[in-house]
């Protein structure tokens, strides 16, 4: 399979680059030349590891089997909640480390023949990819074959990964991305402008502390092409304001929704989850499960929807615990049960 850049029309990458390196020469992000063609039959009749199995293959050609994806993160690296209101947590941290970055890193390690090393951009991508196919097998069994999904934006990796991975066929509704108060998110997706110069502004979810979303470039190509890109680009460098037509905005927002769940409403957010529902959420879910709550609000919409949840709450004991009035060994009592 070839790369192409998000940079230029022209230029031609291997498998091998894209899964490596984390730019292209030219200071771009690795995209599909041509999108492959996904299997959903194959998909459907397959477990969780043979989907991840397969859509790997897609992008890498690696010859990785669901023996090899088994082996790598176990039989049951990915466990279904249901919650009430069609709320279908995804729990992606029971493993030796607490967090779903695990999993990216040994799948990462088998692609690159079992040596470690920090996972690539795009590798990083078609893995949560490959990820979300999986999580599909497991919803067919509780007889739900669409859904809409909730994610932390970040740097906006885990948003675009859901993008391709609606676009190679997985029934994914309405992409729902989660933000703190670094909002430049929800103002380009809403408004369609963004503040390249707005500050970032510290929380208790670092990994969302992010004022201009690196990830953006990915997604700004993939909807409107190169062109498109060096306008983004160029107001990124001057630290302008970047904006879009009214009708581009108006395409993004068929299919990606942003809202903001602030530092002050996190503990809220733990809070409300444990005395209804009796599940400790760390804090980057319960930034996900509020913006759920508020796109819901607003549209009224009540579709099953898959929450990601990443993290073990043990490693945000003090937020828990603020939010819960538990003790540690309660808290760890009741994480164990999950």
């Amino acid at each position: 399979m070839l790369y192409a850049t998000t940079r230029t029309k022209t230029d031609t990458y291997t498998a091998h680059r894209a899964l490596m390196e984390d730019r292209t020469p030219g200071g771009g992000f690795y995209v599909p030349f041509r999108m492959p063609q996904v299997d959903m039959q194959k998909i459907r009749k397959g477990t969780f590891c043979d989907a991840v199995a397969e859509i790997l293959n897609l992008f890498f050609s690696s010859g990785i089997t669901a023996w090899d994806v088994e082996c790598c993160i176990g039989k049951s690296a990915a466990k279904v909640i249901a919650m009430p209101h069609r709320v279908l947590l995804l729990q992606l941290w029971s493993n030796p480390k607490g967090e779903y970055s695990y999993i990216c890193d040994r799948l990462f390690e088998k692609l690159c023949g079992d040596k470690p090393g920090a996972v690539s951009n795009w590798a990083d991508i078609v893995i949560r990819i490959s990820v979300l196919f999986g999580i599909y097998t497991l919803l067919l069994k509780m007889g739900i074959d669409s859904f809409d999904l909730t994610v932390n934006i970040g740097d906006f990796s885990t948003p675009v990964a859901a993008w391709y991975a609606r676009k190679l066929g997985l029934p994914v509704g309405m992409i729902v991305c989660a933000c703190n108060d670094n909002s430049a998110a929800w103002d380009f997706i809403h408004r369609g402008e963004l503040n390249t110069a707005m500050t970032k502004v510290e929380t208790v979810t670092p990994e969302l502390d992010v004022s201009n979303p690196t990830g953006l470039e990915r997604l700004i190509y993939e909807v409107f092409g190169t062109d498109e890109v060096k306008k983004y680009l160029e107001a990124s460098s001057k630290k302008r304001l970047y904006q879009i037509r009214p009708d581009m905005t108006e395409k993004i927002g068929q299919g990606m929704y942003v809202s903001v769940v602030g530092k002050n409403r996190i503990e809220a957010v733990v809070s409300s989850v444990y005395r209804s529902n009796g599940v400790i959420l760390d804090p980057y879910a319960a930034v996900s499960y509020g913006s759920l709550q508020d796109y819901r609000a607003k549209t009224g919409e009540s579709c099953p929807t898959v929450l990601l949840w990443e993290r073990n709450p043990v490693h945000f004991l003090k937020t828990v615990q603020d939010a819960t009035g538990l003790a540690k060994n309660e808290i760890e009592k009741i994480i164990n049960q999950v």
